[in-house]
């Protein structure tokens, strides 16, 4: 704004005060005027014409000023250059209007937030008052947990316990202090609060005025005497009616305005608090929050689901709430002004209307209360809901794999079950309270109206009396409709701040448990350590117990990695590490290997160093900006990292090089290929402490040499950093542990030359540890030949690499040019971007909801609607016919009271009926179209989820579903009401008076064109708000997912500046769209006082012919008109842009979706496959519509029984190969049969259950062991108790088909038995999500139980052991040898040991079938890909 309110004000005070005198100067006089008479006449004509002329340039903003605190961008808002009176009338929106009339707005039509309203202006004072709330808390008590200050002194962050200072005596009874968000809000926002508030109590009292302009203007019409007053009276009545209703809509609508954006502002501190205090959590905290600062124990409080819904559910319950937080004291204000001025017109009558209301508060009270507890229950449900969902998606395709879909989703239908009963209790207790405060008013008009007449004979309720107090009554209706409104979303914001506060209370990763201290010599040192993940979880039976069978004290030891026990997972580590040093960390599966780096790293408690690459974690952006990680580019050193990490071939592979995008979790990455991904991360990080958990598990050997020589060794790109070798620990003791160094030995055998004597001795001394017949088939795996030997070089001869000198120049990664002209490469773009739809909401959408809804019920719930309206039209009307009665006699009070509480009994008793019914259909609509939505996203094909963003999904579960849940039925009922009261006020004002007919059709028309211009731009803004908020959803899942990366490469402010700028983005058509309403509001109102001043008018110009009741009756109905006419255009707009929440749900419901799973017309038999016997004719595929064929007329046949090696380079189409066989993409061309049936032909579900897979990355879900190998449990024992979700059986058995007796098989075989027989809760031990409280080892004997249990004919393996030891990997594959000898095994080779012992190998390159043979006969031909690759390996 750049003219001055308070000028603009001073000018048009000038103009309206010197009106008066201008006009009498203007009256032509009657006599002569003297000379200075006429002089002062002359000059004030000049004086009020230059006054004028002031103001209109008042009217006027200002130019630019030369000097700008906030300078402003290309797309400024036009709100920061306008005039006063621009910024009043909302006139300067105008053209965004009209915008998004002629053309469906998009983002880039949109202007940029003022600065008041970015996220680094409202954090910045979020920040600042949060410091003064947590040193406020420290003046009360001690903290039992910490406070963490940066360098610069810029934020301070505390949470936890407060325990009481002072005695002994009071710190023993450790009274506890939470830290609560409500100071900090209160804090941030009272000054602009405060404005809002002024500006509502100047409305409130305004309002009042009009009952007594009414009182003068029945006075005026209704005057009996013989020379009433003049008619100029009637007409300044009209227009200071007029006037003041003018001066109430200026009031409201930026009262309306202002509290939104302060709503706006909250969510947005909110969002960015629970962001940041998310990236303080702890890993093992994440076991079942998986956020990303939080410590061990306070993570398992908040899972994943609950943290979603705190930054949308929670953050947008403030927002509401916000917009009418003053009704707690402007409701009990109105109340009493109401009560003041009735008591004027009826005396001591009005106690009894008093009564009636005050015996209302108890029953609102208990009300209150029961809707706190049922909101509690049902923001719990609603949490586990998202926190299942969230688990679903993230783990898709191994459901699709097994065919669990149905387990899970029934899952959440259970859940969503007990979400809609506890959402139908509030919609009744709801509909309760509507009815008493929408009856509150009659009944309160009743009470006092018969007590009035009752009480003496001369009480006679005449026009003015009636009328006035019906005005009065009508002001407070609006207060007592508004408080159950405001109690319900009180007790939901309540209920939202104890789940915000619990969540900022949780303790964080204590920043002092790894000092920085220059002091020391060595660069990492532990000194007595002891490690835990939690403090107050896990089994305890396992702790104490020391298994000494060699096969199993690997699995529970009670150091077991990354397990959350009451007891520490490290006990008494001693550790110095030299400068330069290169340290090997060994150990058998869930011995602590990755624990102690965390450790290190501070992960186990609070901040850590530099890199963590166990488990590689991508984020959703290009190649290389995964490796950049935010830091600057240095072209030598990028391309130096890509060589070194072995990335060079896979850029050549990619469709766009470095710039491919990176879907979430890497989903298009292999797991070697996102572990140098990570790996080169950590290298361009240029640290000077490298922690590296395990980097070469997902690589084939020759890989894993390579990138140790280029990398990690001596003369590796670390060399820097290590100038020399040493190792923890003896030579023995180091062979006895069985693990990397062991596994480096093996490898050294199989490079070296077989002639040196050195040998002899080493191999004798492997022998004697592991035994021969282990080592024999260790070091055939060493010897492997990798498909990713060409990812080094990208030779076809397979050759060794030299390691890239320095001063190498390497060949462009990408297409040169500038990136703006780059044409896009067909594939370069995974993600697709989510795309808000244009226009009007299609008809088919409301006829979808409303057939969910039922027509026969839409039918009922308009005719009881009806009838409710009729009554209260009808009591207005006989109220107006009691008023022309002149007389009080007994007779004729009984009877028009009783008629009079009859219509009152009938609007009760249909209003009543019809809100319980409203809100019953609603939620079973929405219980029903949720079921929709699931079992759409469920039977949706993998492409699909590959694509398009975990985020963006559950934003249609959780802010979508929110919608129809909460919004769609009260705006439904809201909009029924108000079409039905604005055709019943309608129909009362030209019963009074006629001629307003005459005004009433062009103001509709002009009503119904500005409610079409503006739902056009509000309908897409809505659509684009909707759009904008799964990108800070996303962003925050993979947050959570790379919260140890990003702590340990220090990148956490990068990604805070990241999520507020999503939330920015968000806020860009969130604000648009409250200025919008506020722009109609006020064109509305301004068209309904015009309506009310014709009423007025037409009142005063037919005093002789029009009796006071019917001018009473017709100005009443006027003064409502203005806000219900209002309510009924925002309600329609509302309809339109709430019904986009089914509108996106319904789009998801038409996406295509995979086949049937079950086809009873073509269903096989129960023993199919009973040979096993798997064809492939002629069979092409892709992955997508628009994509080039990865499988390229693939023929070839495997016989019953037989073993199968598939190897080739990455991208060969191995993968492909797999997912084709299940189905997870279809043909393109050709088919493939098993036993003879073209498995297209069979459903989905018949397909994949008779299939078994043991994919390379272990996906487990949060609830039992037992439902995670029979997430059905078909074939459970009689004897067994019920399961419930969150024990250890579901990750065993999602399906329930095994019987326990043979999940305990399935476990002895998978080396599993004695762990799970230690912990108390046996198979019911509780997973965390994702399967965080296992080790990764852990978790791939869990898979490999799974296909125990199952045991088909056909057995898939996807590199499933590269997780495990040595020892582990030889038990694993004795166990698939014996258990699965008379079934047929296709194996995925990433290393060739694993497939030497086949029948036959299958080499794929480039899609095609380049060789398949016996090993034997492809060794024997010296010309075969595969013959080189062993040649290399050493095999041969």
């Amino acid at each position: 704004m750049q003219t001055s309110m308070c000028l603009f004000f001073f000018w048009l005070a000038l103009l309206v005060c010197g009106l008066p005198e201008f006009i009498g100067h203007l009256t032509p006089p009657s006599t002569q005027l003297p000379a200075v008479e006429t002089m002062y006449f002359i000059s004030y004509l000049i004086y009020y014409v230059l006054v004028g002329f002031l103001f209109v340039l008042n009217c006027l903003a200002d130019l630019t000023p030369l000097h700008l605190d906030d300078p402003r961008g290309k797309n400024h808002s036009p709100e920061l250059s306008v005039s006063f009176l621009n910024h009043l009338t909302f006139s300067w929106f105008d053209t965004a209007i009209w915008r998004g009339y002629r053309t469906p707005l998009e983002h880039t039509h949109l202007w940029d937030l003022t600065p008041q309203n970015t996220s680094r202006s409202i954090v910045s004072k979020w920040d600042e008052n949060w410091r003064k709330t947590t040193a406020s808390a420290f003046k009360q008590g001690e903290s039992r947990t910490y406070a963490s200050f940066s360098n610069d002194g810029s934020q301070v962050e505390v949470s936890g316990m407060m325990a009481v200072a002072g005695n002994k005596q009071q710190q023993q009874q450790q009274q506890q202090y939470y830290l609560s968000i409500l100071p900090t809000m209160v804090r941030t926002f009272l000054s602009s609060f405060l404005w809002g508030a002024l500006m509502k109590l100047f409305h409130d009292i305004v309002q009042f005025l009009s009952p007594q302009i009414l009182s003068a203007l029945i006075n005026f019409v209704d005057d009996p005497s013989e020379e009433p007053p003049p008619f100029w009276h009637g007409y300044a009545y009209s227009v200071l009616l007029l006037l003041c209703n003018i001066l109430q809509f200026f009031l409201l609508g930026h009262y309306f305005k202002r509290m939104r954006v302060i709503g706006l502002q909250v969510r947005t501190g909110i969002i960015s608090a629970v962001y940041r205090k998310a990236l303080r959590i702890s890993n093992s905290a994440r076991k079942e929050s998986t956020a990303l600062r939080i410590s061990n124990s306070a993570r398992k409080e908040s899972t994943v689901g609950e943290i979603v819904n705190l930054m949308s559910v929670d953050a947008q319950r403030f927002m509401d709430i916000a917009t009418y937080i003053n009704m707690i004291w402007s409701a009990p204000m109105q109340i009493a002004l109401a009560l003041y001025f009735l008591w004027g017109l009826l005396g001591p009558s009005v106690l009894a209307g008093l009564a009636v209301m005050v015996a209302l508060i108890p029953i609102n009270g208990l009300v209150a209360n029961r809707n706190k507890v049922l909101e509690v229950k049902q923001m719990k449900c609603k949490d586990n809901r998202i926190r299942i969902m969230n688990e679903i998606l993230n783990g898709i395709k191994v459901l699709k794999l097994y065919g669990w879909e149905p387990a899970f989703e029934t899952q959440v239908k259970e859940v969503r079950g007990k979400e809609i009963k506890l959402l139908r209790q509030t919609a009744y207790m709801m509909a309760g309270t509507n009815f008493l405060w929408s009856c509150t008013p009659f009944l309160v008009s009743l009470a006092t109206f018969g007590t009035y007449v009752y009480l003496s004979p001369d009480n006679v309720l005449d026009a003015n009396i009636a009328f006035v107090s019906l005005s009065l009554f009508n002001l407070l209706r609006f207060p007592f409709v508004m408080l159950p409104l405001l109690i319900s979303s009180m007790v939901q914001a309540n209920v939202s701040l104890k789940r915000i506060n619990k969540f900022m209370n949780a303790d964080e990763l204590d920043p002092n448990c790894v000092t920085r201290s220059n002091t020391e010599s060595k660069p990492v040192v532990v000194e007595n350590g002891s490690f835990a993940w939690g403090a107050d979880e896990g089994d305890h039976k396992h702790t104490d117990k020391r298994h000494t069978d060699k096969h199993t004290d690997k699995h529970t030891d009670k150091h077991t990695d990354k397990r959350t026990t009451s007891s520490a997972t490290l006990h008494n580590i001693n550790l110095r590490v030299n400068e330069g040093s290169l340290i090997a960390v060994v150990g058998s599966v869930g011995a602590g290997k990755s624990s102690l780096c965390s450790a290190i790293l501070g992960e186990m408690e609070c901040r850590a160093g530099r890199v963590n690459v166990k488990e590689a974690w991508i984020q959703n952006a290009t190649l290389e900006n995964n490796i950049l990680f935010n830091q600057p580019k240095d072209n030598k050193r990028y391309q130096l990292c890509i060589n070194s990490c072995a990335l060079l071939s896979d850029l050549h592979v990619l469709p766009a090089g470095d710039q491919t995008e990176i879907g979430e979790k890497g989903i298009n990455l292999s797991g070697g290929q996102k572990q140098r991904v990570s790996l080169a991360r950590a290298v361009y990080a240029d640290a000077d402490v490298y922690l590296l958990d395990d980097p070469l598990s997902a690589v084939d050997a020759h890989v894993g040499k390579h990138i140790f020589n280029h990398v990690i060794g001596p003369q590796g790109q670390l060399n820097k950093k290590n100038g020399r070798i040493s190792e923890q620990g003896t030579y023995q003791e180091l062979l006895g542990k069985k693990g990397p160094f062991q596994d480096f030995l093996l490898q050294y055998l199989a490079s070296a030359n077989e002639d040196m004597d050195e040998l002899g001795e080493l191999k004798q001394e492997l022998e004697s540890s592991l035994g021969r017949e282990v080592v024999e088939r260790q070091l055939i795996r060493h010897r492997t030949e990798s498909e990713s030997d060409s990812i080094v070089n990208g030779d076809a001869n397979y050759g060794r690499s030299k390691r890239p000198s320095e001063n190498e120049t390497f060949p462009p990664l990408t297409q040169t040019g500038e990136e703006n002209k780059r044409t896009e490469k067909v594939g370069e773009k995974l993600i697709k971007k989510e795309k808000a739809l244009t226009g009007k909401v299609k008809l088919g959408v409301y006829k979808y909801y409303l057939s969910a809804v039922g027509m026969k019920y839409i039918a009922i719930l308009m005719v009881f609607n009806i009838i409710c309206q009729m009554c209260i039209v009808g009591s207005s009307v006989w109220l107006g016919l009691w008023s022309e009665e002149e007389s009080n006699d007994p007779d004729t009070r009984d009877y028009y009271l009783g008629i009079y509480g009859a219509f009152g009994f009938g609007q009760a008793i249909s209003g009543f009926v019809g809100d319980v019914m409203t809100m019953y259909c609603m939620v079973t609509a929405a219980y029903l179209l949720h079921n929709n939505l699931l079992s759409s996203i469920m039977r949706l094909p993998q492409s699909f989820f590959d694509t398009n963003p975990v985020g963006r999904i559950l934003n249609r579960f959780s802010k979508d579903t929110d919608a129809m849940d909460r919004e769609l039925p009260q705006i439904i009922l809201d909009l029924m009401w108000c079409f039905l009261e604005v055709v019943s006020t309608m129909v009362v004002i030209i019963y009074a008076t006629p001629i307003f007919v005459v005004v009433m059709i062009p103001m509709m028309i002009i009503y119904f064109s500005v409610q079409v211009i503006y739902v056009a731009t509000s309908r897409q803004l809505k659509r684009l708000e909707s759009v904008s908020l799964s990108p800070i959803y996303s962003h925050f899942q993979e947050s959570i997912q790379g919260a140890s990366s990003i702590r340990a490469y220090n990148r956490q402010q990068e990604f805070i500046i990241e999520s507020e700028q999503r939330v920015d983005y968000n806020q860009v058509c969130a604000y648009p769209t409250i200025i919008s309403s506020r722009w109609l509001a006020l064109r509305l109102e301004f068209i309904g006082n015009i309506m009310t001043f014709s009423a007025a008018m037409f009142a005063v110009m037919n005093r002789d012919t029009i009796s006071g009741g019917k001018a009473g009756l017709s100005i009443t109905y006027a003064l409502s008109v203005t806000q219900t006419l209002h309510w009924l255009v925002q309600m329609a707009s509302s309809i339109e842009t709430s019904i986009v929440a089914v509108e996106r749900i319904k789009e998801y419901m038409e996406t295509p979706q995979e086949a049937p799973w079950q086809l009873t017309q073509n269903k096989p038999i129960n023993d199919w496959p009973q040979e096993g016997v798997v064809e492939f004719n002629n069979y092409s595929t892709r992955y997508r519509e628009g994509l080039e064929l990865v499988l390229k007329n693939i023929n070839f046949k495997i016989h019953k029984c037989e073993k199968i090696g598939i190897v080739g380079r990455t991208g060969a189409g191995k993968s492909s190969l797999t997912l084709a066989l299940f189905r997870l993409i279809e043909a393109a061309d050709g088919n493939i049969t098993i036993d003879n049936v073209n498995i297209s032909t069979l459903g989905l579900h018949d397909l994949r259950s008779r299939l078994t897979i043991i994919p390379q990355d272990p996906v487990l879900f949060s609830g039992t062991l037992r439902l995670n190998l029979d997430p059905l449990y078909e074939h459970k024992d009689d004897k067994d108790p019920v399961l419930f979700s969150g024990t250890l059986r579901l990750n065993l058995d999602p399906l329930y088909e095994h019987k326990d007796d043979k999940v305990w098989s399935a476990l002895e075989h998978a080396h599993l038995k004695d762990f799970v027989a230690s912990l108390s809760s046996g198979l019911q031990h509780p997973i965390a999500e994702c399967g965080d409280n296992l080790s990764v080892g852990q978790r791939q004997l869990v898979c490999l139980a799974r296909a125990l249990l199952r045991k088909t004919k056909v057995l898939v393996l996807d590199e499933a052991t590269a997780a495990v030891d040595l020892e582990t990997d030889a038990l694993i594959q004795h166990t698939i040898t014996e258990e699965f000898n008379d079934c047929t095994i296709i194996t995925i080779a990433h290393r060739l040991n694993t497939i030497m012992d086949s029948n036959r190998v299958l080499v794929l390159d480039n899609g095609e079938i380049r060789e398949y043979d016996t090993p034997a006969a492809l060794l024997k031909n010296h010309g075969s890909i595969f013959y080189g690759m062993a040649k290399d390996a050493g095999l041969v």
